[in-house]
């Protein structure tokens, strides 16, 4: 799964969750279901993955910056997302280190810094 695909299907899941909490339909099972149990996270091996992210549909070569321009309700915004030249070690898993920052009116409204790395078989964490 791709992270584009991974973010349509939580937006997805989020919207869906959203609309059935409203309609008060998300929190109880039907009566003959059971609820499901809990599943562990999966198993990391660090091994498995590189901080180079050269995913053909994310890639993420140090020293590129895209800028997005948009805006929420009517103001305008720019989001700034640069792939530095930096690595992190995020449990044990060597992360390539990106600076994102949104303004609007030039103020500063959030800024972040986030770590993305690439498992063997090239998908996007």
């Amino acid at each position: 799964m791709t992270i584009r695909s991974a973010a349509l299907a939580v937006s997805l899941a989020t919207g869906l969750v959203t609309a059935l909490g409203s309609a008060g339909l998300a929190a109880s099972p039907l009566p003959s279901e059971a609820p499901a149990s809990p599943t562990l996270p999966p198993a990391i091996d660090p091994a498995d993955f590189s901080a180079t992210v050269d995913n053909p549909w994310f890639p993420l070569v140090p020293g590129t910056t895209l800028k997005y321009r948009g805006s929420t309700e009517g103001r305008a915004l720019v989001d700034v997302f640069e792939v530095t030249h930096e690595t992190a070690i995020i449990a044990g898993v060597p992360c390539v280190v990106i600076r994102d920052t949104v303004t609007e009116a030039g103020q500063v409204v959030e800024e972040t810094v986030d770590w993305y790395t690439q498992d063997r078989l090239g998908n996007v964490w």
